[in-house]
């Protein structure tokens, strides 16, 4: 299974670095994303790894790049995938046959008084089915038990879903990286997964503040609006990058997440504030003074 990660990792950074340098000049890279993503198609199939690691979430964002080929071939994955996984639930859901083999006890020796004491055969809420062999084998008794979901309670739902929507917020808040860095940066730059990275910082959001419906909603509402605010690229390239740790992130306030234009709006608001002090403590000391 490590394989299907690995491959799925060097499509990704392909198609990264096609979209870094253009569909012209990216020519090779998209033909090396393309040819892992076939090769996927022949990986071994498993629902957890999908499930834990968001791949489909990642095949996603591949369907968005500029380039038709990588689209094609992600959108071609998934149905692929998605085949696969219908098949597999098809199999899982059908109800469990469990088989009892029942050997007839010996008869006891014929006599007036075993036949008087013999109780009456009352009908089994079992359907039993009696084989032909039945007389050398026995009976042959079939439960069938359909397979049952564990049902989970509305608060957890809830709470379930609440994270999800933080996590999809800050994939797409992660995802504009590799567009608003394109030209600005020099190639080498690494990016990590959007995905990946949305789900580490929502984790960690929800280890150190619980959930977004609790105490700490404002917290919550300041980190999302500062990493998807249009005028402040650098905040998170800087988390996709690494240079500011998700523990670093959700400690830092509000001011010190807030883009270079909103400090300089603040720094003058302030400075505005101060002279008018100013101003208002001046004309108290010379009022003061007449008097």
């Amino acid at each position: 299974m490590d394989e299907t990660l690995e491959i799925l990792a060097a499509a990704k950074k392909a198609a990264d670095y096609a979209n870094i340098k253009g569909i012209l000049r990216g020519s090779s890279e998209i033909s090396r994303c393309v040819d892992c993503l076939k090769e996927l198609e022949t990986c071994p199939f498993n629902t957890e790894l999908i499930k834990t690691h968001n791949i489909y979430k990642k095949l996603q964002n591949l369907c968005k790049h500029k380039s038709r080929k990588i689209c094609s071939a992600s959108s071609r994955l998934i149905d692929v995938w998605k085949k696969r996984e219908i098949e597999v639930s098809k199999r899982l859901t059908r109800p469990g046959i469990i088989r009892i083999k029942l050997r007839p006890a010996p008869p006891p020796h014929p006599s007036s008084e075993n036949v008087s004491n013999l109780p009456p055969l009352q009908p089994s809420s079992l359907k039993m089915e009696e084989s032909t062999k039945a007389s050398k084998k026995g009976l042959i008794i079939r439960l069938k038990m359909p397979l049952q979901t564990p049902v989970q309670p509305s608060s957890q739902k809830v709470e379930d879903a609440s994270r999800k929507k933080v996590r999809a917020m800050l994939e797409e808040a992660f995802s504009k990286v590799a567009s608003e860095s394109r030209g600005k940066i020099g190639n080498n730059m690494y990016f990590g997964d959007p995905v990946e990275v949305a789900a580490i910082v929502e984790s960690e959001m929800f280890a150190q503040m619980g959930s977004c419906l609790g105490n700490q909603k404002t917290k919550y509402r300041s980190i999302l609006f500062n990493l998807r605010d249009a005028k402040n690229p650098d905040l998170r390239r800087k988390v996709l990058c690494g240079d500011i740790k998700p523990a670093e992130l959700i400690k830092m306030k509000s001011e010190q997440m807030a883009s270079n234009q909103l400090k300089l709006e603040m720094s003058e608001i302030r400075k505005r504030a101060a002279l008018r002090e100013e101003s208002l403590i001046h004309q108290l000391c010379e009022c003061n003074a007449v008097y």
